[in-house]
């Protein structure tokens, strides 16, 4: 800036006299100098050819969605949406998606994580959507990205940062077991393309297991984790009427 060398923490606004007509590089970088580079490298292409390039892209990447027919503007909606998508797509880091560019708490926070991270369960969600869309190569780079990312004992960070630096350190068993959903989803689509998920899979399966076993029993003596199991128990006994079917005209008594 003109008055301070650098400017932060916080939110910057940069604002600019430009003539009525112009051509503007904005150049986003870690430091003025590589920003500036950028800037002035791409004011040396011609706009409209840029333009028209871009454009080319996105036409071609809607083309090769399959959308579904929908009444009125819904189907343009779903082609907006299915952009949103691709528009969170990392440019240096293939597969790697972000939650969200937007900050939904506001200036309520200034800390630097956030949705703008990649977080792996949102992810797969944005891979199972594009692959719904048949936007199978866009899938396929989440699910090699994943494999990348994946930790020595077989889980998933809770988010991090593109190129995989952690920023929080819990461990959340979606997160661990969605990047094997999306690798059993690719394989039923006969989509996986050669990509090798066996040790991926292999790596640490006792945490699935712990998951699967969770929903099912708990061990003798354990508290309940959810208000529902603290309800079943209560009512689990061959007396209750919970679970007896009622003939045909019989008032319900309990």
């Amino acid at each position: 800036t003109w008055d301070y060398d650098s400017a932060g923490p916080g939110a910057v606004c940069l604002t600019g006299e430009l003539p009525r007509q112009a051509t503007l590089a904005l150049g986003l970088a870690t430091s003025k100098q590589s920003a500036a580079t950028l800037a002035v490298s791409g004011l040396m292409e011609d706009f409209s050819e840029v333009w028209d390039a871009q454009c080319r892209a996105w036409e071609g990447w809607l083309a090769q969605c399959r959308f579904p027919a929908l009444p009125g503007d819904l189907g343009d909606m779903l082609a907006l949406s299915a952009t949103v998508l691709k528009v969170h797509q990392d440019r240096t880091f293939c597969g790697a998606t972000v939650a969200s560019l937007s900050v939904p708490w506001g200036e309520d926070s200034q800390t630097r994580g956030g949705y703008h991270l990649v977080w792996c369960r949102d992810l797969v969600e944005t891979a199972g959507a594009l692959l719904a869309l048949d936007a199978l190569e866009d899938a396929r780079d989440v699910l090699r990205y994943l494999i990348s990312t994946q930790q020595e004992d077989g889980h998933w960070l809770q988010n991090q940062w593109l190129g995989g630096a952690a920023f929080w350190q819990g461990i959340q068993l979606d997160e661990t077991a969605f990047p094997v959903l999306l690798a059993s989803a690719l394989q039923a689509r006969g989509a996986l393309d050669g990509i090798p998920v066996e040790d991926m899979v292999r790596r640490y399966p006792e945490q699935f297991l712990w998951t699967h076993r969770r929903f099912r029993t708990r061990p003798r003596g354990m508290p309940p984790m959810y208000g529902w199991e603290a309800y079943a128990q209560r009512h689990r006994s061959s007396d209750s009427g919970l679970a007896r079917p009622r003939k045909r005209g019989q008032n319900n008594q309990n």
